[in-house]
């Protein structure tokens, strides 16, 4: 599902994006659409490295909950 969202979305946001800006831009309408979309991707690892610190935490708890439950 993921793939046919990113597939069939990415390409074509990044098309949208580029006739809005080719008004202002012109031929580098392309090239600004592109490194716009690279930059959510820039902003999503980041988000997926601060979710990643506190997995440890996140699987100890479960562990302490599960053990509660088996006793």
């Amino acid at each position: 599902m993921l793939n046919l969202i990113g597939m069939g979305l990415g390409p074509q946001g990044v098309g949208i994006l580029s006739d809005w800006l080719a008004p202002d831009y012109g031929a580098e309408s392309l090239r600004w659409s592109l490194l716009i979309s690279l930059s959510t991707k820039v902003v999503a690892i980041a988000l997926f490295l601060l979710a990643a610190g506190s997995v440890a935490s996140d699987l100890s708890a479960s562990r302490r909950v599960q053990a509660v439950g088996d006793a």
